[in-house]
């Protein structure tokens, strides 16, 4: 009886010490985003300015997931060169719970060499895709400004060009309503 205890023990010990897995666990590729930046022909599609918050991620066409701006994510794959894909993303309608890849923005594509427990950085660009279409550019800086005709009739409710507060360029352009003006 007291042998068979020994032997119970022992095959007991050998099976949970088979169970246990000799395989090491494989370290994963970082990449890092600090930003995504968008590079546009003013004179046709406007400002480059842009709110992108987060980054849609892809290797080898499969989706690794969404991150946030600046982003650090581990990419588990093989050592080598990976083609990755990075599509700029943005609060759909400025919804913070809606984060959605913006559809007229090209994706931004690489060639990676993957190497574990390696940190590389990506500075994607983006480009608006050929099919977006921009019903007009307004920029306040030309004699030629489309938002400079009055409608309404209004003196009191007119898009007027200024030199303060310009976004970009020199000039911009200001509407001051009040509780008698309150449409344009």
């Amino acid at each position: 009886m007291r042998y068979s205890k020994y032997v119970l023990f022992g095959v007991f010990f050998n099976v949970l010490w088979s169970a246990c897995s000799q395989q090491k666990a494989e370290l994963p590729a970082y990449i890092y985003v600090p930003k995504v930046s968008v590079a546009s022909k003013p004179a046709q599609e406007g400002s480059g300015a842009s709110k992108i918050t987060d980054v849609w991620v892809y290797l080898d066409n499969i989706f690794m997931g969404a991150f946030p701006l600046p982003a650090t994510f581990p990419l588990l794959a093989t050592a080598g060169e990976h083609e990755i894909q990075l599509f700029a993303g943005i609060k759909e309608n400025g919804i913070v719970s809606l984060p959605s890849p913006y559809p007229f923005y090209e994706r931004a594509k690489s060639i990676v060499n993957l190497q574990p427990n390696q940190t590389d950085t990506l500075l994607p660009v983006v480009l608006y895709k050929a099919s977006s279409k921009f019903a007009f550019i307004e920029d306040f800086e030309g004699t030629n400004q489309i938002l400079r005709l009055d409608r309404d009739q209004n003196v009191n409710t007119k898009v007027e060009t200024t030199n303060q507060n310009a976004f970009e360029g020199s000039k911009s352009g200001i509407i001051e309503l009040d509780t008698a003006n309150f449409i344009i």
